[in-house]
Parts: C-alpha cells; structure tokens; sequence
C-alpha cells in the first residue's frame, strides 16, 4: 500500500514539475 501510493504520487508529481 505504502509502495503503490509513494509511486503513484510521485509518478505525477515530476510529470507535472517536469512540465
């Protein structure tokens, strides 16, 4: 549970800083 949020969290949280 704690992987699969940190991962999803962070997936689209450098998309959007990336951006």
């Amino acid at each position: 549970m704690t992987t699969g949020t940190s991962i999803a969290v962070l997936v689209p949280n450098t998309d959007q800083r990336g951006h």
